[in-house]
């Protein structure tokens, strides 16, 4: 595997030591490339993942997706729980006569829904930071072909992770 992966580094950057070659003797594409490409170095955030009794609402404030801290803490992986989690605010307004009780709804559908599974997540992710674990796993996986399939279908998102927990 490791071969296989320098292999792909190094033509990696012959492919990026020829463009940007090409770029440098083609006045036409480097003045181009100037105006469409960032030459700011990219920035990252950390992506706001699950945790423990988290609140999705404040006053008159309704939280979502990852403002919401529903992206999954294991894959990352946020855009489904982004949208669902806009419908059961809308459900939550909805079913509602005050925004006050539009929060306290918010809450309880995110707790109805979203929480046990987050919580799940939490606890696998927690296992998985010890090496021994990841090893049995996957020792596990290769002799137990429905096991294998199950957590396969896990982090497809395809079975709810408190599925994995006895």
């Amino acid at each position: 595997m490791g071969v296989w992966i320098d292999e792909y580094q190094k033509n990696n950057i012959n492919i990026i030591r020829l463009f940007n070659e090409f770029v440098q003797r083609n006045q036409a594409t480097k003045e181009l490339f100037c105006l469409v490409v960032s030459q700011q170095k990219p920035k990252a955030y950390p992506l706001a993942t699950a945790k423990r009794a988290n609140t999705v609402s404040d006053g008159k404030i309704f939280k979502i997706g990852d403002a919401a801290n529903l992206t999954d803490p294991l894959t990352g992986e946020g855009i489904a729980n982004a949208i669902l989690s806009g419908l059961y605010v809308t459900q939550a307004i909805n079913m509602s006569t005050s925004p006050e009780l539009a929060s306290e709804n918010w809450q309880r559908l995110y707790q109805l829904y979203f929480e046990p599974d987050l919580d799940a997540a939490l606890q696998i992710k927690s296992f998985r930071k010890f090496s021994f674990i990841n090893k049995l796993l996957i020792w596990l996986m290769n002799r137990n072909k429905p096991l294998a399939e199950q957590v396969t279908y896990t982090f497809a998102g395809l079975i709810p992770y408190k599925r994995l927990l006895p």
